[in-house]
């Protein structure tokens, strides 16, 4: 945040970004020392995770880190897997496999990442800002992701069943921050993985609500350095993080 934060040409301006305070609670706290007669107007505790929507935090093993996402990605479906057998005592349906979005700070991570997933297998949509069908406005390839509106007349096709095989039908979303506002997703997104530190916690909020939804249970995985260089980083993040679980 730059020194001269506090030249805000009216208080208004002021108050909207103390509302959203992407420099994690800087803002505040300039404001709190230099200005401690100022009536607060929201409560400090406006935004938190819900309560169905459990966080992880998840060590890279110094490896590769595209390796790490992979192997998290196939230890969620042998979780559900695991239930799938528990619940169906035997029967032969097929196991229905979590969707998973896995959301990177930069298009380029995005691509390699996508790149890598499909090569060892698993069949994803890597989606930046550049894709052709967001730049065509299409939401169609995404289907499997978005909540489907259910056929209202019988002109209405309703969509196929797809695929339970990883290998054929995309369970993997990897994108950017652009998906993180603004789409219904399907209740089948059961983890978000949040794979570089986020910009803010505004921006993580959003992408940790993409799952969890409606009262639905998520979880969050967020990846992180454990030890060595940039591991104080990592638990400044999880601190911030915990807090808007408290």
């Amino acid at each position: 945040m730059p020194d001269s934060c506090h030249t805000f040409s009216s208080w208004h301006d002021c108050i909207n970004c103390v509302c959203m305070d992407p420099w994690g609670g800087r803002v505040s706290n300039y404001l709190a020392t230099y200005h401690p007669t100022l009536t607060w107007l929201a409560s400090p505790h406006l935004h938190h995770l819900p309560r169905t929507l459990r966080t992880e935090h998840a060590s890279w093993t110094g490896g590769n880190k595209d390796v790490d996402i992979e192997r998290r990605i196939r230890r969620v479906w042998a979780e559900d897997a695991l239930v799938h057998a528990k619940t169906t005592l035997g029967s032969p349906r097929p196991v229905k496999l979590s969707k998973v979005i896995v959301f990177c700070n930069k298009r380029r991570k995005v691509e390699e990442l996508g790149a890598f997933l499909d090569g060892r297998g698993i069949k994803c949509v890597a989606l930046t800002g550049n894709a052709d069908g967001r730049q065509r406005g299409s939401n169609h390839h995404l289907d499997g992701f978005l909540k489907q509106n259910s056929p209202t007349s019988s002109t209405d096709v309703a969509v196929p069943p797809l695929s339970s095989d990883p290998a054929v039908t995309p369970h993997v979303l990897v994108t950017t921050s652009l998906l993180s506002r603004g789409l219904d997703f399907h209740p089948d997104i059961k983890h978000v993985f949040i794979v570089d530190e986020p910009r803010n916690m505004i921006d993580f909020l959003h992408c940790a609500g993409r799952t969890g939804r409606a009262g639905e249970v998520g979880k969050v995985v967020v990846f992180g350095r454990s030890k060595g260089r940039g591991s104080g980083r990592a638990v400044e993040v999880r601190k911030r993080i915990g807090a808007f679980a408290a």
